[in-house]
This record gives C-alpha cells, structure tokens and sequence, in this order.
C-alpha cells in the first residue's frame, strides 16, 4: 500500500462570520478514507465546490487536516518525522496542477524551472549528474526537444507549458503524482496527447497517480479505480473501471447519465 487515508476532516472559519474571534467553522472535507496501491491510477471525480481540490492539497502536504491521518509509505504526513522520513517524503510525492501558468516563475527559462526539481533529486541521489543533458532528457520524456531549453513561459503553448511542468513533476522520480483538473485548461486534442503522455511515463516509471477531475470521459480513459466526491464526502468508489455502469448510488448514476446524453447529442 502506497497511500492510506485515515478519516480526514478539514474545516475552515466561516467567510460570513463577523466576529474576529468567533469559533463556528464549515466542514469541508467529511470523514474521508480510502488507500491506494502502488501503480494504480485513481481518479476523484465531483462537481465544482465539492471539495475534491481541497482533498488533494492535503493529501501532498499543503493543507493539514483538523482530524484523520494520512500516510504515504507508512510515514505519517502530519505527524513527527525524524529528519530522514521528511527527506523521504518529499521525493516521494509530486503534483501538476490546472493553472500551469501560474505554478511556473515566468522570469524563469524552462531548463531553470526544471532545475528547480533536478537540485531536489541531487540531494537524494547524494552525487551531481550533468543538469542540462538531464534537462534534455526530461524535456524529451515528455515530447519536447531542446529548442525549448532557453524559451520563457510566455513563449510556449498551453500544452507545451504543461508538459513542462509535468517534466519538472517527475524530476525527483516520486512514487505518487497527485494531478489536480491537469488537463481541463487545455484544448481537447491537447488533453488527449496529454493524457497519452501521462499514461506512457506512468508505464515507462510504474508511477501512481490520483486524476483529480470533473471530467468523467478523462476518468474512464485514464483511471483503473474511481471515487465520486460530492460535497466532501465520498459518494461511492468503483475498485475497477470496468464496473463503472454499475453504479449504485443516484449521484453517480446521474453523473454517468449526463455523459450518455452529451454523446447521444452530439452524434445526432
């Protein structure tokens, strides 16, 4: 087991509430458990608002929860660790998010942005490598040549810019990359080569992914297990893609539903 999620409670102060010190808060993620398995790739689908990116944050780090544990490789993410289990942790974890443009320093050139991971992976590795054939090499892991090296953020495409980032994401070679709506800025033909992408390098590395969308069809196309988050809860999870259409619980029967008839739509 890679990844184990233990009752998770996050909870934050009320946007409404005037008093500086008052205590009521709004419960935004509800109790959530599940695990993962190394290689698998596990896709969180919900509507917008249902707290699905509020999970992820926590799940690598950036937000800790009011109650729950999380634990990657048996290390408790938010509890004490001896400076060894921290050293771990951050090589073991990575994320790509939505907004590649604002995840990237626009003063930076792209073999700078990457460098940023290759200076992490050093400090694993204990030895210096050559960074600018390393670069190269993760640049063309992810279909880009060396033209790109000197080019600054605002001289790529949407999708190039992605690809980038998702070079610098597995720079570190982590074990579990969380990507969170990775695909939902850019353009159908770009979601798909980036979506190829992700599935060839997670062959290529045996890499474990979470897909954080509201994207059904990017779910099924991506992911071998699902979980239905609406409001902070999981709904219902499907241990294999291949069960999908038999679902359970209304929430994801309309989701599913919605999809059918978008397809039915469009090819009349």
């Amino acid at each position: 087991m890679l990844l184990e999620v233990k009752n998770i409670r996050i909870s934050f102060k009320k946007e409404t509430q005037k008093k500086i010190f008052g205590k009521e808060r709004q419960e935004i993620i509800k109790g959530v458990s599940f695990f993962l398995e190394e290689g698998d790739c596990l896709g969180i689908i919900g509507e917008s608002g249902s707290g699905k990116s509020t999970l992820g944050k926590s799940l690598v780090g950036l937000l800790p929860p009011n109650e729950g544990e999380i634990f990657l490789e048996g290390i408790n993410l938010y509890g004490k660790k001896t400076r060894q289990e921290k050293e771990q942790l951050n090589h073991l974890k990575s994320v790509v998010f939505q907004d590649y443009i604002s995840s990237v320093n626009s003063r930076f050139k792209v073999k700078d942005i990457i460098n940023e991971s290759l200076k992490i992976l050093e400090k694993k590795e204990s030895q210096k490598f050559d960074k600018k054939n390393k670069t190269l090499e993760l640049l063309q892991s992810v279909g880009l040549n060396e033209t790109f090296l000197e080019r600054y953020p605002h001289e790529l495409s949407g999708g190039q810019l992605q690809r980038v980032c998702i070079a610098r994401a597995i720079a570190t070679k982590p074990k579990f990359i969380l990507l969170d709506e990775a695909v939902s800025s850019l353009d159908a033909s770009i979601q798909t080569q980036v979506m190829n992408l992700l599935k060839e390098l997670q062959k290529k590395f045996n890499f474990t992914y979470i897909f954080i969308t509201h994207d059904l069809p990017s779910v099924t196309y991506m992911c071998n297990k699902v979980i239905f988050f609406n409001e902070g809860k999981i709904v219902e999870q499907v241990d294999s893609i291949y069960r999908l259409s038999n679902v359970e619980t209304e929430y994801a029967q309309n989701l599913l539903n919605s999809i059918l008839e978008i397809d039915i739509y469009e090819n009349q």
